[in-house]
């Protein structure tokens, strides 16, 4: 999950561009690694990779669509649910 943000985000400054190679290069050594060990294919990887390029922008655009609608008492009360929800 970590590549469509490395491509969706834009580097604004010499800080941002090094982190985003730190984690384009962890991102890819995991999945390199997978396929090395023996754990997946790689064409498994190739569409892990590629579903979650495309995912992620979907699910991004309606959770603002959803989210963008709650005042701030309706979003903190949203919040305190997933997080017993996930936490749980």
């Amino acid at each position: 999950m970590a590549l469509p943000f490395l491509v969706l985000m834009p580097a604004r400054d010499k800080w941002h561009t090094g982190v985003k190679i730190i984690l384009a290069g962890l991102a890819l050594s995991v999945s390199y690694s997978r396929v090395l060990l023996g754990a997946y294919y790689i064409s498994d990887v190739l569409a892990g990779i590629g579903l979650s390029m495309i995912c992620l922008p979907l699910v991004t655009l309606v959770s603002n669509k959803i989210l963008g609608n709650l005042n701030r008492e309706k979003l903190n009360k949203a919040v305190r649910i997933w997080a017993l929800i996930l936490w749980d």
